[in-house]
């Protein structure tokens, strides 16, 4: 395992920048739609991680199992000693986080949790980009499109991606979503990715109300 381990270290630590400030737009648009197939063959993936989860109310780092399949996620936390300590499970758009030894982290609702789309986590988990459907007619920001970011004007926002090279194939490292204003933001990023089929072992998705980081110990993506 430590080989392997070392091989994902050095093909992250190899991985380029791409000049994407040298690209005309529907050359951008090409290079972000190859980026966003990644992960998208895999439907399930069920294993056990690493997670942190903050919030104004609670923070939280610990162990636990996740089952993600139909559009149904549930991930079950887990105390040092093996006890359940809370349960997420996401439901197409619906989420709802029940703990009975910490009543501060418990909250339903739907779309969002402290303004990061439970679809983001959703498609994270099974290795894949938030990508936006309208890359194809969404405007390109010339301004922010440098230094390997592709940006997009969209519905009043902007969603910055970050991209990388391995020489194999692109991927996505970053994403920021912002208002025009710089005033609202949220991100999500990417790390430690799977020498054979380039999806990411890590990512951490934050807002200015919370923040969720999570790190595979054992996966099977499907």
């Amino acid at each position: 395992m430590k080989w392997l381990l070392c091989l994902c270290l050095c093909m992250s630590s190899c991985a380029t920048t791409i000049k994407t400030e040298n690209f005309n737009d529907q050359e951008l648009r090409e290079h972000l739609k190859q980026a966003c197939k990644l992960g998208k063959e895999f439907t399930s993936v069920k294993g056990s991680l690493w997670a942190k989860i903050k919030s104004k109310k609670e923070e939280l780092q610990f162990p636990a199992t996740i089952r993600v399949a139909n559009k149904q996620l549930v991930l079950e936390i887990t105390n040092l000693v093996g006890g359940r300590e809370a349960v997420i499970r996401i439901d197409d758009e619906l989420f709802s986080v029940l703990s009975d030894s910490r009543p501060g982290l418990n909250q339903k609702g739907k779309g969002t949790w402290n303004m990061i789309p439970v679809s983001w986590a959703f498609k994270a988990f099974l290795g894949q980009p938030p990508c936006l459907d309208e890359i194809a007619t969404a405007h390109i920001n010339r301004e922010k499109s440098v230094h390997g970011a592709i940006a997009l004007n969209f519905a009043g926002e902007i969603w910055i991606y970050e991209l990388e090279s391995t020489g194999t194939r692109e991927r996505i490292i970053k994403l920021t979503r912002e208002s025009k204003d710089s005033v609202k933001k949220l991100e999500i990023e990417f790390e430690r990715f799977d020498v054979s089929n380039g999806t990411p072992l890590s990512f951490r998705a934050a807002s200015e109300e919370g923040e969720l980081k999570i790190r595979w110990k054992e996966r099977t993506i499907e």
